[in-house]
């Protein structure tokens, strides 16, 4: 599955958990591939991102419409090719790694993307614990269910932290 959001991943899942389903798909995020493979582009978001490449306008926020600018992002990407793109891996830590990029993206950190990292992390124990201050620094500010500026800051500091550590 290619999206443009580990988001997608993470409701899908929870979906086939609740259903019982039991699907399992390898994953790609065509965000945070975008922001490797165009590290000087203002933000990897589908609007500039589909500009960037000069493909048609689309309507943001429709489903189907955002379904297929991410999968003609992802074959320009393919083309693109600055870097081979490897398989996709089950990797933990690129997974996670990919999650806190696609966070950071357009440079701002909301309640969304925040309760989006804490259930990653519940999801993923043996993460939390290796990340504790993130994970706890998650947890406390979605206390309350509000992320206030400052809070925002706070982890965005936090997030880029983590990405300069690696």
């Amino acid at each position: 599955m290619v999206a443009h959001s580990l988001f997608d991943k993470q409701v899908l899942k929870a979906l086939s958990d609740h259903f019982n389903l039991g699907l399992s798909f390898e994953y790609i995020d065509s965000s945070s591939l975008a922001k490797e493979q165009l590290p000087n582009l203002k933000d990897c978001k589908l609007k500039t991102l589909v500009k960037h490449f000069g493909l048609p306008a689309f309507k943001h926020h429709d489903a189907t419409e955002d379904a297929i600018a991410c999968a003609k992002i992802f074959l320009k990407l393919l083309e693109n090719g600055k870097e081979k793109i490897a398989a996709p891996s089950n990797d933990k830590v690129n997974e996670f790694k990919g999650l806190i990029m696609g966070i950071l993206a357009d440079d701002e950190v909301n309640y969304k993307e925040t309760y989006e990292l804490l259930y990653w992390l519940e999801d993923h124990n043996e993460m939390a614990r290796q990340h504790q201050n993130i994970y706890l620094k998650t947890k406390e500010v979605l206390e309350d269910n509000h992320l206030d500026k400052i809070e925002a800051m706070e982890m965005k500091a936090l997030l880029y932290g983590f990405l300069e550590s690696l």
